[in-house]
């Protein structure tokens, strides 16, 4: 199933991203690169954060840059 990042339960891996210029560098600056297998560890309390395991380094993402982000699972 395809579906933005944001939406994400459990895990699945990076197909695209979305994002254009200096907020697309960062994204792939954090290891969010197509192929790359991403774990959802937790959601903040207001939910806008997203707690990620990503090539065995813990992330934190807002939500608005998670909607950049297109991933695959096999939900």
């Amino acid at each position: 199933m395809i579906r933005r990042l944001h939406h994400l339960r459990n895990g699945g891996f990076v197909i695209a991203i979305a994002a254009a210029g200096e907020r697309a560098q960062r994204l792939r600056d954090m290891g969010l690169l197509p192929g790359v297998g991403i774990t959802v560890m937790g959601r903040s309390p207001m939910g806008d954060l997203l707690s990620l395991r990503v090539m065995g380094t813990t992330l934190a993402l807002r939500v608005a840059d998670a909607e950049d982000v297109t991933v695959s699972t096999d939900d």
